[in-house]
Parts: structure tokens; C-alpha cells; sequence
């Protein structure tokens, strides 16, 4: 059991498969949990007991309770879903639907149960997450410089000239993940550093820690350099270090090396990032996004609208404020864990994080003059504080629940005996049993369907658009329940349609992007944009009334968004319709709020066309 905790954690967060998977940087994390809780669920004698070894303790049971809880809080909170395969499965982004949760919540209460149960599990376990730590936060610093044998840079720099910047993904996809990442590394790091009987490990523990915090710096991410403010605050009040020479020392150094980098050649990009920081203080649209997301949870405050289903609901709540803020911005998430929770799984499920979350904190009280357990407790502290401004991905949720377990398990050990009768593990047995299976049936099946989708990418690249169709059509009939990638591929030989080739390749093509675009809505997490380009195949095709249509139904399912007013108003005007065009284009500029000055142009041509 040791040996799974301490894989899964270092393996999870660095899986990243571009090339292989075509959702590489979730697809190969997800099944990794998803394998992990499977083989951790059928408890050995020994697991058995140290689940006994666990609730022993009031703080045991407690954490049980809310493990149990939030299980079944997310069990009804599917069943009583707007899109209950979506919330089975999740969006295609995170992939943090049900049975993901689900297996994040065994990882971390085994890991609880393990290291209450065997306090030496420990040690290897915070070995294996520093190390696999230091290997990814060392790969984020080496993005920030250019050097990416994985990725495409100009993927994650963003802006021209003096004002550009680069927001470094790592191996979690987006910047705000990985730093969030590197603040548990940090604090890991700290750990090790500070309680490892082996020189070796005790270095890797520091130079783990600098590697996290300057890829922390580099990612320009506000929030994970507030979390590791907390964080330290924290462990300052506990600890009340004395201020001697030589550690005040070192603090210049370490604030002299900083200002110097930013001021050098070398962080231009960072000096950027400043720039862009002081122009959203408040950061950006969240303020406005979190007052969208509390309106759209007061609809449904008990069960919630089901996991994963903000991508598919909000658009209907987003208010016209925030469509002005920024036009054509695709708000996945409410970018805050409490409100995620608020609105997938109502007041009981926010009820239960706080729970499991407060767990965490109240072991890392008990035991806090154990400098390991100060640590783990800052970096919790840390990385709550980092994803009040994101929301959970299943590598950055994985590292918040085990830390919380570790934190549970270290406070929970108990030198009373425990044993566990057999009559008892055979019956845990049979239960777990029961529960890994679906948990394996599930990593398989993700698997496979990102291996047929790999392999219709690697076939689009090629141009081979008949091979890719057959492709495609297999992917489809063994595809996952919940979203697919229809809009994707309607798209990519929408594009081959409109590009060279021979005209019998091209009306192949655009037949197959035509009849993807119509299974579109049905599989899409933002409906609206899968309606908005059924249209644009419609009206290239000549479909009027079609293309007025699925105008409409992307304004449904999105009021505020300007694309779809912006198309209906030009459709409507070729088609004689002045009156109703004129109201249409009104409408766009009203949700574009001049960032885009053709919006305006098309309601002038149509005024004017109207005297």
C-alpha cells in the first residue's frame, strides 16, 4: 500500500502524453487514479486493521463521516443531474466527474488509514512526492526559459512586444494548476528538508523547495504567491523562529536574488506579467463570474445542478455585466472550490469539503510542534488559500485530500491493539472488491476512448480524411458516456473542407463535418457554441432556415453571448428581415461592449440600410 500511495502521487501530476493521448495532459492523470483507488480498495488483513487503527480516534471517525458523506452527497448529486452523464464522466477539460471524485476520496482515506495504521509509511511517501515534485516544478522553470522538448511554447505565451508574457503549464495544463501544484511541493520540500534522516533526501528536500517557489514566481499566478504567503505566516506564528544574523541573511539574499532577476534581461516577461496584474486587481472577471455562479446555485441549493455541470448550465446565468467584461471568454468553472462545490453539489456537498478541509486542519493543530506536521499543515493552509481563485483539477484535488489524509492519519495513531475479525474481512473484502471493478471497467474504457480519438487526430494531421472518418466512426460507437468531441472533429474536416484537395475529398469532408456538427449539441459541453457552428455549416450550405434555427438555439442556451446575435442580425439582413436584424445586431452590441468594432459596423449598414 505503501508503494501505491507514494506511485500514485509522484506519477499522477507529471503523466502528461502529448502525441499519445489526445487529451494528454488529463486523460493519463485520471487513469492513474482511477487504477490507484481500484487496487488500494480490496484491503489486506493488515488494510482492515488499519482502518480499525483509524477510527479508533474521535478525529478518525469524523474524517470517515465525511468521506462517507461526501460520497453520497456526490451519488445524488449525479442522480438528480442536468446532464447526469456528464457529471458521471466530466467535461472533457478536467475529466472530475463522479467516479474521479470518487476515487480521489479512497486514495486520500486509505492514505489516512495507512498511515495511522504504519508510520513509516510516511517517509517513503513524502519521498516519492518530492522527488516526482522537483522533477515537475524544474520542467515549469525550464518552460519559462523556452526549453520544452513536450509542449509547444507559443501555446502558453501570450501578448506581443514589451507586453508579452508566458504563463508556464508544467505538466498540469494551465499555470494557475501547476503553481497550486508546486505549493504543496513547496511545503513538501520544507518537510523533507527539515526531518529526513538521509543528507541525500534532506537536500533534495531544499532544492525541491527553491525549484517550487521559482516556479511559482514564474508562473505569474497571484493566487498560489498569496497561498504561499498564508503558508509561511502560518508556520511563523508556530514556529517564532529567532531572527538571527545568519537567517536574516539569508532572507536578504533570497529577496537581492529575486529583484535582480526581475529587474534583469532574463525576467522582461515577468515585469509583464506585473503590468498585466495591475490592470485587473480585482482579477479580471472573477468578482462578477463568482456573483453569476451564487445566482446560478440559489436554483438549485440542495442537490446542485451535478458535477461538472457549470460548463453546460452557466451560460444561461451569466449576466450581461460580465458577457461586456469579456465577450467571447468560455467561463469553465466558477474558478473558486467552494462555489464549485456550492453548485455541483449544493449546501450539503460545500458542507462536506469544509468538513474534510477542517479535518485536515484540526489534525495539523493537535500535532503541530511535529515539524512534519507543520509543514504538510501550511502547505493545506497554502493551497486552500491558491484555489479559492481556481477550481480542483483531479491532480491538484489528489495532493489537497492526500495531504489532508496525511494529516488525519499522523494525528490518529493509536498504540491500543486492534484486530479485525475474519468474518468481517471477508465481507470488507467482497464490498471492496465490488467497488474497485467499476473503478477498473472505468480507467480501461477512458483509455481506449482517448486512444481511438489519438488516432483520429494523428489521421486528420495526415490529411487522410476517409481513413479518418472510418476512425472516427469506431471512436464514436465505443466512446465514453457524457461529453464527446464531436465539435472538434466537425470542425477539423471543416477546415480540410475549405482547404486544398481534390473536390471529391473535399465534399467528403464537409459531409462529414456537416453530419458530426449535428450530433454536436447532443454531446457538447458548451452547447451554444456547438449550435453556433451547426449554423456556420448550415449557412454554408445554404440552409437559411436551418441556419436561423440553430441561431436561435445558441441564443438560448447563451443570452449573453454576442456571437450568435452578431450572425442572426447578418442572416436576417440578407434575408429582407430589417426590423427583426436591427433588434438582433442591437443586441450584439449591447453584450460586445465595443471590443469588437465589426459588431458596431453591421448595426450601422443595417441602419442605414433601413432610412
Amino acid at each position: 500500500m505503501t508503494f501505491i500511495i507514494a506511485l500514485t502521487a509522484a506519477l499522477a501530476p507529471l503523466a502528461l502524453l502529448p502525441g499519445v493521448c489526445f487529451y494528454y495532459d488529463t486523460t493519463p492523470k485520471v487513469v492513474i487514479i482511477l487504477a490507484a483507488s481500484a487496487l488500494l480498495l480490496p484491503w489486506t488483513k493488515r488494510g482492515g486493521t488499519s482502518v480499525l487503527t483509524l477510527v479508533n480516534s474521535r478525529l478518525g471517525r469524523w474524517f470517515l463521516l465525511c468521506v462517507a458523506g461526501t460520497a453520497v452527497i456526490l451519488c445524488l448529486a449525479t442522480l438528480f443531474s442536468a446532464a447526469p452523464a456528464l457529471s458521471l464522466a466530466g467535461s472533457t477539460w478536467r475529466r472530475f466527474g463522479l467516479l474521479t471524485q470518487a476515487a480521489i476520496l479512497i486514495i486520500g482515506f486509505a492514505t489516512a488509514a495507512w498511515v495511522a495504521h504504519s508510520p513509516g509509511a510516511l517517509s517513503p511517501i513524502l519521498r516519492a512526492i518530492v522527488l516526482a515534485g522537483a522533477v515537475a516544478s524544474a520542467y515549469g522553470v525550464a518552460q519559462y526559459f523556452g526549453l520544452d522538448p513536450l509542449l509547444d511554447p507559443s501555446a502558453y505565451h501570450i501578448g506581443e512586444g514589451e507586453r508579452a508574457i508566458v504563463r508556464p503549464p508544467g505538466t498540469l495544463g494551465h499555470a494557475g494548476y501547476a503553481a497550486t501544484y508546486y505549493l504543496s511541493i513547496f511545503y513538501f520540500g520544507l518537510a523533507l528538508g527539515l526531518t529526513d534522516r538521509t543528507r541525500l533526501w534532506r537536500w533534495l528536500g531544499w532544492f525541491a523547495l527553491g525549484c517550487a517557489g521559482f516556479a511559482i514566481l514564474l508562473s505569474g499566478t497571484r493566487s498560489a504567491l498569496l497561498g504561499l504567503g498564508c503558508g509561511a505566516a502560518v508556520l511563523g506564528f508556530w514556529w517564532r523562529p529567532r531572527l538571527t544574523r545568519q537567517r536574516l541573511g539569508a532572507l536578504a539574499a533570497v529577496v537581492a536574488a529575486v529583484t535582480l532577476f526581475i529587474l534583469s534581461p532574463a525576467g522582461e516577461r515577468l515585469r509583464a506579467r506585473v503590468l498585466w496584474a495591475l490592470e485587473e486587481p480585482t482579477g479580471g472577471a472573477r468578482p462578477q463570474l463568482w456573483v453569476d455562479s451564487l445566482r446560478m446555485a440559489t436554483a438549485k441549493p440542495v442537490t446542485g445542478w451535478g458535477p461538472e455541470s457549470f460548463v453546460r448550465e452557466f451560460p444561461r446565468y451569466q449576466s450581461l455585466e460580465l458577457a461586456r467584461l469579456f465577450p467571447d471568454f468560455y467561463h469553465e468553472s466558477p474558478h473558486n472550490i467552494l462555489l464549485d462545490a456550492l453548485v455541483s453539489t449544493g449546501l450539503p456537498g460545500l458542507a462536506a469539503l469544509i468538513g474534510l478541509t477542517l479535518c485536515g486542519l484540526v489534525a495539523g493543530w493537535r500535532v503541530r510542534l511535529q515539524p512534519v506536521v507543520a509543514a504538510l499543515t501550511a502547505a493545506l493552509i497554502a493551497t486552500a488559500v491558491s484555489q479559492q481563485f481556481i477550481v480542483f483539477t483531479a491532480p491538484t484535488a489528489l495532493y489537497y485530500f492526500l495531504t489532508i489524509g496525511l494529516l488525519v492519519g499522523m494525528a490518529s495513531r493509536s498504540r491500543a491493539p486492534v484486530t479485525f475479525q475474519p468474518r468481517r474481512l471477508r465481507i470488507l473484502r467482497v464490498a471492496s472488491f465490488l467497488l474497485a471493478l467499476p473503478l477498473v471497467g472505468w480507467a480501461v474504457w477512458v483509455q481506449l476512448a482517448d486512444a481511438d480519438l489519438a488516432s483520429v487526430q494523428r489521421l486528420l494531421d495526415q490529411q487522410n480524411v476517409r481513413a479518418a472518418a472510418a476512425a472516427y466512426e469506431r471512436a464514436e460507437s465505443r466512446a465514453i458516456p457524457g461529453p464527446g468531441a464531436a465539435l472538434w472533429y466537425s470542425r477539423r474536416m471543416g477546415r480540410i473542407a475549405a482547404s486544398g484537395g481534390s473536390p471529391a475529398d473535399r465534399a467528403f469532408a464537409f459531409r462529414r463535418a456537416l453530419a458530426a456538427a449535428r450530433r454536436a449539441p447532443l454531446s457538447a459541453e458548451n452547447r451554444a457554441n456547438a449550435y453556433y457552428s451547426l449554423a456556420s455549416f448550415r449557412a454554408t450550405a445554404g440552409d437559411f432556415p436551418n441556419t436561423e434555427k440553430n441561431l436561435r438555439a445558441a441564443i438560448a442556451a447563451a443570452p449573453n453571448w454576442f456571437k450568435p446575435h452578431w450572425a442572426l442580425a447578418r442572416a436576417l439582413q440578407l434575408a429582407g428581415r430589417h426590423e427583426e436584424a436591427r433588434r438582433e445586431a442591437d443586441a450584439a452590441v449591447r453584450c460586445n461592449a465595443g471590443k469588437d468594432p465589426e459588431v458596431a459596423a453591421t448595426l450601422k449598414r443595417i441602419l442605414h440600410s433601413t432610412r
